[in-house]
């Protein structure tokens, strides 16, 4: 049996200024990236992006590790102060 080939990944300038997202949608690659690097359960992710899959964090990882895709940063305020 043949693999499944993984979701497609686009960027579009018209698409969030040409952020890579899942074709189709207005997800982030790097969104989902940092969602799971911060520990998030698979089962919260789901419930924000019910159509999300296995596959969807395997292509994310598969485009981050030959593209350069920055994670979000926290935000920092004119005060100094996080804004996350």
């Amino acid at each position: 049996m043949a693999p499944r080939p993984l979701p497609a990944i686009e960027a579009d300038d018209n698409t969030l200024g040409g952020t890579p997202v899942f074709a189709g949608s207005r997800l982030p690659v790097a969104t989902l990236l940092a969602c799971i690097e911060a520990g998030n359960e698979w089962k919260r992710i789901v419930a924000s992006w019910p159509w999300l899959t296995p596959a969807h964090v395997e292509a994310a990882r598969a485009y981050a590790a030959v593209n350069d895709v920055s994670l979000r940063r926290s935000v920092t305020t004119q005060d100094g102060q996080d804004g996350s």
